[in-house]
């Protein structure tokens, strides 16, 4: 948290494809380094295949050798089939200077 800000978050497009209906929320814990976002689609059909359900914007405050930014946790829901596998992507390591 002392190192980068979010300035903002912002809906994509991946739930909104096909003229859907989509609900978004996100909060930021700015003391404690997180962000949460909450993205699903409400059209009765489904969204399919890759794209963007979010874009965040930071901030950097103070230069250092390198900072980590991690995905946590994701919860896939389905409209009654088994949720497919949502494994992790690494950590992205970026330095601010």
């Amino acid at each position: 948290p002392k190192i980068l800000q979010v300035v903002e978050i912002v809906e994509g497009e991946f739930f909104k494809q096909e003229d859907g209906a989509s609900s978004f929320s996100s909060n930021v814990d700015a003391g404690g380094g997180k962000f949460f976002i909450s993205a699903s689609r409400t059209s009765t059909n489904a969204a399919h295949g890759q794209g963007i359900i979010a874009t965040v914007t930071l901030r950097a405050l103070s230069a250092a050798s390198k900072s980590d930014i991690a995905l946590t946790a994701v919860s896939p829901i389905t409209d009654g089939a088994k949720p497919p596998a949502a494994p992790l992507p690494a950590a992205l390591t970026i330095s601010v200077e």
